[in-house]
């Protein structure tokens, strides 16, 4: 058996004019293995409060990897996109965890919290 890998990449977006927000991308897979470092080094990334964290490409997320996330979200650390169609859709649909369709909304969630 193979350790399961995740990657984060940093990107930016923002409206027309506007101050860039940075998107932090997520890929690979994301479970018992690695959950406990996802957070960790989401945790720790720089940058404003929540951050828009876009799992739209995560090929896999198991319970481990939801529960990390559910933290990340109750400490108001992420705001989550996850687009209709992807791997992992269903399953946070499933579990009631709230989501964005794309970083436009997510972004807008962001800038209106408290």
């Amino acid at each position: 058996m193979t350790a399961s890998t995740y990657a984060l990449r940093t990107a930016r977006a923002g409206q027309e004019g506007g101050e860039s927000m940075p998107v932090i991308k997520v890929t690979g897979e994301i479970d018992i293995t690695n959950a406990a470092d996802f957070g960790t080094e989401v945790g720790a990334l720089p940058g404003p409060r929540p951050l828009v964290l876009d799992l739209s490409n995560v090929l896999y997320l198991d319970s481990a990897g939801f529960a990390v996330i559910d933290r990340l979200i109750s400490e108001q650390t992420a705001c989550l996109v996850i687009a209709p169609g992807s791997r992992t859709h269903t399953a946070a649909i499933l579990l009631g965890m709230p989501h964005h369709a794309c970083v436009d909304a997510a972004m807008a969630a962001a800038e209106n919290r408290p």
